[in-house]
């Protein structure tokens, strides 16, 4: 299964989110950490969802790309959750905005 092959452009989307998480502490250099992060956040579970639905819906289709893209998922949600943990004090929050 190539993203191209995946009907309604799902393949694309996929790939696309991916990049965008990975890209964006380098092009969204602007937004806060916390900002940052949480989009990064949803694009990375947004991907995910289309990824389950792909390998969920046409099992016998999956092909190299896919599990390909199921290791970068992981190893960019590794990335993100090692850069919350690593935040300095300065980046996050304050107290009064944290609910």
């Amino acid at each position: 299964m190539a993203a191209g092959d995946v009907a309604h452009g799902l393949g694309w989307i996929v790939v696309l989110l991916g990049i965008g998480a990975a890209a964006s502490p380098y092009v969204a250099t602007g937004l806060r950490r916390e900002t940052r992060w949480r989009a990064m956040l949803a694009a990375l579970a947004a991907g995910a969802l289309i990824v389950v639905y792909l390998i969920t819906s046409r099992p016998s289709d999956v092909a190299v790309g896919l599990p390909v893209v199921v290791v970068g998922y992981v190893m960019e949600w590794v990335a993100l959750l090692r850069e919350r943990e690593i935040a300095p004090a300065t980046d996050a929050l304050p107290a009064a905005a944290v609910s």
